[in-house]
């Protein structure tokens, strides 16, 4: 029978309130210290506290808010979370969602059950505009719940030495909850199944890292995105390029439609500061011969970029080559979306444009692979905006005074993937990226440049002199419509993640560019 998680705002249920406090005694002795030794569920120091115990720790569950999970006639586990304004050991977050209990019964754990649990409140704590981070505590020698936090790409905050005991610190683990994407405004993009944060992180490997200029008439930034795993350079993992309408001042694209190969990570960034991004791209590269013990003679960075004029002063040319860098160090899974990076001053449709990101599971040979995307998004007339087949671009001009009249700026799609392609394959898949464009309602306008990189890290031709074939997997021709379908969808989603998450900003004269969350 299939499992059933069912959310309650508190324990109001006699027969689920039972099922909790008997899952609480049998895994009183599993926590440090033991709940029957604890006065509270936020209690602040660990000394033994009086009283019937589970009982007192219960009792505060059951004014929380909890996620039963169900199987057949029996709850298996739960787990439970509360709101808090602030928290003193965690001074730089308000209006925090703080997970208080995890339990699961003995006999049914090792079956990823906290996982899936986690995985359902991130969902409803996203859905919700109350929160702005989540938090829990554990302690140093909880070695699952570690394994789990890092899983969930929850970073330590806060450590108390020794607090639990001699040798047992408490830490305090926390997850800034981003922009909210269109699936939080009741829209689903597809059928295809998206991976557990939805980005294009969800490929093995694959890290994507912000630098965001903020000042005054300087609003813009730069966006890499880190293909696989150790060094790019020596990897080289399979690429190819794929450009809809040319008008575009991409660098390093030649190159990959001769070689079919990445060296370096990609970079994002606008119109003008594409060479400044490039030499941060060959500085890092540099940095990492060295330390690998190669010479480096050359190298082809990868920089796309989209006009952002009409918000950044982009004459000015901000961006630096130690911006690059510290993108690149800052790079990790979880990243925000929206009005950051090379998005911070892109317009999409009239609206406040940025970057957005999606994923797509594909299930192929008993194992699933990902197709990840991020966009950055600048293009569009606002009546042509399409979500999810309505057309919601119309109904905005009869709201708006300033609506888009015309397709200016661009879009960059990047797409990775761990499915085994070959370049030509790849180039393949970046063709239908155009379906997720002319879904959201482009039409590739003369100034719009629309230009797709992508990349597989689970191919590549490493840097070697030796006299040796080189053997790949490729993944069979005639089974390529599953990709084509996922990544139409993710791109899809990409474009309107990066409307829903980008909060409104003014441009250079004044005009307000909205959110398209408002009109949703």
């Amino acid at each position: 029978m299939k499992d059933e998680i069912f959310f309650r705002d508190k324990l109001e249920d006699e027969w689920e309130a039972n099922e909790v406090y008997a899952i609480l005694s049998e895994c009183d002795k599993d926590f440090e210290p033991p709940l029957s030794e604890r006065g509270s569920t936020v209690q602040k120091t660990w000394e033994k506290k009086s009283g019937d115990g589970v009982r007192n720790y219960f009792n505060e569950v059951a004014k929380q808010h909890t996620l039963l999970l169900k199987r057949e006639k029996k709850i298996i586990a739960f787990l439970s979370f509360r709101s808090m304004e602030e928290c003193e050991a965690l001074k730089d977050y308000r209006d925090i969602c703080y997970f208080t209990t995890l339990c699961i019964r003995k006999e049914y754990r090792g079956q990823g059950l906290a996982l899936v649990l986690y995985q359902k409140a991130k969902e409803y704590v996203e859905e919700s505009s109350r929160y702005t981070v989540m938090a829990l505590r554990t302690w140093s020698t909880n070695k699952a719940q570690l394994h789990l936090m890092e899983k969930m790409d929850f970073h330590c905050e806060t450590r108390l030495k020794n607090d639990r005991g001699e040798g047992i610190d408490t830490l305090y683990f926390v997850k800034e909850i981003t922009g909210k994407g269109i699936r939080a405004y009741g829209y689903t993009i597809g059928n295809g199944k998206c991976g557990i944060r939805n980005t294009i992180t969800d490929v093995p490997g694959v890290k994507v890292g912000h630098y965001t200029v903020r000042k005054g008439k300087n609003q813009t930034g730069v966006t890499v995105i880190i293909p696989c795993d150790g060094f790019v350079y020596e990897r080289k993992p399979l690429a190819a390029v794929y450009a809809l309408n040319g008008f575009g001042k991409t660098q390093g694209t030649v190159q990959i439609e001769e070689l079919g190969v990445l060296e370096t990570p990609i970079a994002l960034t606008n119109t003008l500061n594409v060479g400044k991004a490039a030499d941060g791209l060959v500085t890092f590269t540099e940095k990492e011969c060295r330390k690998n013990g190669k010479e480096l003679v050359s190298v082809n960075p990868v920089v796309g970029e989209t006009n952002d004029s009409r918000i950044n002063q982009i004459t000015e040319r901000v961006i630096e080559a130690e911006d690059v860098l510290f993108a690149i160090e800052h790079a990790e899974k979880n990243f925000k979306q929206g009005a950051v990076g090379a998005g911070r001053g892109t317009v999409c449709f009239g609206l406040k444009g940025g970057i957005g990101s999606a994923s797509r599971i594909l299930t192929f040979g008993g194992k699933e692979y990902t197709i990840g995307v991020l966009v950055q998004s600048n293009f569009g007339k606002t009546q042509d905006l399409t979500v999810a087949g309505v057309p919601v671009g119309r109904q905005i001009c009869t709201k708006m005074q300033n609506s888009a009249k015309e397709d200016k700026g661009s879009i960059m799609v990047i797409v990775g993937t761990d499915l085994p392609l070959g370049e030509r394959q790849l180039k393949r898949v970046l063709k239908r990226a155009a379906v997720g464009l002319i879904r959201t309602g482009s039409f590739m306008g003369h100034g719009s440049g629309d230009v797709f990189i992508g990349f597989t890290n689970a191919n590549g031709i490493p840097d070697t002199k030796e006299e040796q074939f080189h053997m790949m997997k490729y993944f069979p021709e005639n089974q390529l419509d599953k990709v084509f379908r996922l990544v139409a969808e993710a791109v899809e989603e990409s474009i309107l993640n990066s409307l829903t998450c980008a909060k409104a900003m003014p441009g250079r004269d004044g005009e307000i560019y909205h959110s398209l969350s408002e009109f949703l």
